[in-house]
C-alpha cells in the first residue's frame, strides 16, 4: 500500500516482481537468473527458422491440384514455439 499526494492509499506494486513471476522454466520452477527481457515482436521469427529436408513431407499440404512442402517453419505446427525459443536462446548464447 502507498500513500498518494492526494491522501488516498492506493496499491503499489513493483513491476519487475509482477514479470518475475511470469518466468517459469518447463518444470513449473520460477526463472531466477535470467538475463534477458525482450518486448520485441517474434511474429515473422518463425519464418526464420529453416525446416530439415528430411522433414519436407511431413509438413507437406495440398491446395486444389498443387502438392506444397514448406521451407521454413510455419505457424501452428505443435513444436514451433519451442524451436523458436531454443533457436532465440542460441542466439543470445544461453543454450
Amino acid at each position: 500500500m502507498g500513500r498518494k499526494s492526494t491522501r488516498f492509499i492506493s496499491n503499489c506494486y513493483d513491476p519487475y516482481d509482477v514479470g518475475r513471476a511470469n518466468r517459469r522454466k518447463k518444470d513449473g520452477t520460477v526463472a531466477e537468473n535470467d538475463r534477458y527481457c525482450s518486448k520485441i515482436d517474434l511474429s515473422k521469427g518463425f519464418w526464420r527458422i529453416p525446416v530439415p529436408q528430411e522433414d519436407f513431407p511431413k509438413m507437406a499440404f495440398v491446395i486444389m491440384d498443387r502438392h506444397c512442402e514448406l521451407l521454413r517453419m510455419p505457424f501452428g505446427m505443435m513444436n514451433s514455439g519451442a524451436t523458436l525459443i531454443c533457436a532465440v536462446k542460441m542466439l543470445v548464447n544461453e543454450g
